[in-house]
């Protein structure tokens, strides 16, 4: 009798393992919403919406990504929460985005104004979701290189 477990549960994990989760996509950003203004920079509210293009559910746990514009980073974000992901379907991740360019104050507010005001830019998000299925975690790289204008 514990054969025949021992040979069902080898089927599931055998199943299981073979499963690969694909990165989540982006989408877009909507709802950007000014929040405050400080010495150390200003912050943004947003939702950015990914799709799940996986045949699984699962629960993003963490959010560590930074933010380029122009090949300058310009913000860092680290969420930590629970978000369910459904199946084949897009989600938003709610954040706030402190803006603290590497550079001095008045060119990180140049760089924002040309943000504003430009046609386009080169929008760079790079980092990683936390994920977890049942009981397996992962972290997933994102790497989106995007042309977008404010």
């Amino acid at each position: 009798m514990s054969s025949k477990y021992f040979l069902f549960y080898a089927v599931i994990i055998a199943g299981l393992s073979s499963c690969k989760i694909q990165a989540p996509q982006f989408v877009k950003y909507e709802n950007t919403k000014y929040e405050s203004l400080g010495m150390s920079g200003f912050k943004l509210g947003t939702e950015v919406v990914f799709h799940n293009p996986n045949m699984l559910k699962f629960k993003i746990q963490n959010v560590g990504l930074d933010l380029y514009l122009d090949n300058k980073k310009m913000a860092a974000i680290n969420e930590k929460r629970e978000i369910l992901v459904r199946r084949k379907s897009d989600f938003a991740i709610p954040i706030s985005v402190t803006i603290k360019p590497e550079m001095s104050i008045l060119d990180g507010l140049k760089e924002i104004y040309k943000a504003f005001t430009s046609k386009e830019m080169d929008l760079r998000i790079n980092g990683g979701v936390g994920v977890k299925w049942l009981l397996w975690k992962k972290e997933l790289g994102i790497d989106i290189n995007k042309k977008v204008k404010f």
